[in-house]
């Protein structure tokens, strides 16, 4: 048991853990593959397809998409140095296809500028631009949110100016090199890199006929390489910018008529050239530049000798290849052709799926009308009883408040008949106590008068126990009544609370201690103060208060 779980184990741990390690140990192979197969295309690069090829081969079993396109490039590149035009046409176009799988701008920018590179070379200058600017559009937009270095925006500016300079836009292609030179110095870029840039432009210039500031240019550089090619391994990265420079400077003292620094320049790009066998289709050009000036000093044997040369070397080259590149002078783009029929599958497929739309939309509208319908009926028959509803709360609200103030008005007019009752009968009970004062008067003895003074003691709280009586039923009846009519005094107050309870004038007089004369004076006053009109009732107002 212990032994099975043990193998279990092991089983499991393998299961998880050699997967991971078997892919990186093919990841850490591919690169090692690379660096060896760049360092042959450094060197060597008609010797590096062979390794670029297995390279790919091994990238697609492990599906590393980037990997491919690199090789595809590669593979491109040196199928363009060996005049194998429609197989570098093919490479580029299926790197720019794999490019939009994997939805990688940053290398579907770099295929374009390949592809642009290659129309230019034939003559296909408005299909180079378009693929040349599309890649660089792209580049700046990386550059923006820091996706590649300065050094590929450096590569775009100087594919433009190469573009600029082979239709003969020569100021154009001086003002992106100028930018390419200031990008260059504000970020340290090499020697190499930078002498290439002042190449160009030397090119440009020279097309100008501006040839002392091309030469200006162009020997120091053949200086700089000539300390370069001894000191360096990369001897043919080298020497292939000092055969471009040996040949523009001969081109200038050609134009200058200076022949013998024109020739020894010459022979110099034209022995770099046979040696590494690089810039071969720079070969035609150097020949027959010298045979133009053996021409013009009338040595035409010399003269007919490398022109001849050229010829030959056209006819071997150049008219041997016709044939297998036809294909590159009507330029067919596979590319653009896999995008055709990609539209076309879309569009068919579109089309299906209107036609099954057009069955379904009837059904779609007939089922949001009548959606909208129940919606609609849905609200209105909730606003509706929501309406219902707000009414009959509304109803009962009022009718509590209208019951309410019904049983307040009842309790009220009770208790103000039941205060009114209380005062008829303290009046009655003080009539009564006056007749028994008066008995009192006639006896003259100590008891008589200590009767009489509990008597007028008796009187004097009459009104206190009445008014406490008063203010508990009608809260704030005298607050209101004095803030709205300041000038009331005491008096004024203690009758018009009577007043409002409705008493007789000689009900009032009795509670007051004063004539009923007096009493119709002091609702005069009252009536006066508060500007109450002649045919106004005075109770009525002061039950309102």
């Amino acid at each position: 048991m212990k032994s099975r779980l043990l193998y279990s184990f092991k089983y499991l741990f393998l299961l998880i853990i050699l997967p991971p390690y078997m892919h990186a140990v093919g990841a850490n192979n591919l690169k090692q593959e690379f660096r060896s197969a760049d360092s042959i295309f450094l060197h060597h690069p008609d010797s590096a397809f062979t390794p670029y090829q297995n390279l790919y081969n091994l990238s697609k079993e492990a599906k590393d998409t980037s990997s491919q396109i690199l090789c595809l490039r590669r593979m491109g590149k040196i199928s363009y140095q060996q005049k194998k035009l429609p197989e570098a046409l093919n490479f580029y176009t299926e790197a720019l296809h794999l490019s939009d799988l994997k939805k990688s701008i940053i290398n579907k920018a770099s295929v374009l500028a390949d592809l642009g590179n290659l129309y230019c070379k034939y003559g296909h200058f408005d299909d180079g631009e378009d693929y040349i600017m599309q890649a660089h559009r792209i580049f700046l937009t990386c550059m923006k949110e820091n996706k590649i270095g300065h050094k590929t925006l450096i590569y775009s500016y100087i594919h433009i100016a190469e573009l600029n300079i082979q239709r003969e836009l020569n100021q154009n292609a001086i003002m992106y090199l100028d930018t390419c030179l200031l990008l260059a110095n504000a970020y340290d870029n090499s020697e190499e890199e930078e002498a290439n840039i002042l190449r160009l432009k030397s090119t440009a210039l020279t097309a100008m006929d501006s040839l002392n500031q091309a030469l200006e240019i162009l020997l120091p550089l053949e200086k700089q390489f000539d300390l370069l090619s001894i000191t360096t391994s990369n001897y043919t990265y080298h020497y292939s910018n000092a055969i471009l420079i040996s040949w523009g400077i001969g081109v200038i003292y050609s134009k200058q008529e200076k022949d013998e620094l024109a020739l020894q320049h010459l022979f110099k790009s034209l022995h770099l050239i046979k040696r590494l066998q690089k810039k071969l289709d720079h070969q035609t050009k150097v020949l027959n530049e010298i045979a133009t000036i053996y021409k013009r000093q009338k040595k035409y044997d010399l003269a007919f000798k490398y022109q001849d040369e050229a010829y030959k070397y056209t006819e071997k080259n150049l008219t041997s290849n016709s044939e297998r590149n036809k294909g590159v002078l009507k330029i067919r783009n596979t590319y653009i052709e896999k995008l055709d029929e990609k539209e076309k599958e879309i569009m068919a497929k579109n089309l299906m799926l209107a036609n099954k739309d057009k069955a379904n939309l009837r059904l779609r509208i007939v089922i949001l009308v009548f959606a909208i319908f129940i919606v609609a009926f849905g609200f209105l028959y909730w606003t509706r009883s929501v309406k219902n509803r707000l009414r009959s709360e509304k109803q009962g609200i009022q009718e509590k408040a209208a019951e309410k103030e019904k049983v307040s008005q009842l309790e009220l007019r009770y208790k103000n008949r039941e205060l009114t009752t209380s005062s008829l009968q303290l009046i009655e009970r003080d009539d009564l106590l006056d007749k028994f004062t008066s008995y009192l008067d006639k006896d003259k003895n100590t008891e008589a008068k200590s009767l009489k003074f509990a008597r007028k003691q008796l009187a004097s709280n009459l009104w206190e126990e009445f008014e406490k009586r008063f203010v508990s039923i009608h809260q704030g009846f005298y607050e209101r009544l004095t803030k709205q009519f300041p000038e009331l005094t005491t008096n004024d107050l203690k009758l018009c609370a009577l007043v409002k309870l409705d008493l007789k004038g000689k009900e009032i007089s009795r509670l007051l201690g004063m004539t009923e004369k007096s009493v119709h004076t002091a609702r005069y006053r009252i009536r006066k103060k508060i500007n109450l009109e002649t045919n106004a009732s005075l109770e009525e107002f002061m039950k309102k208060v």
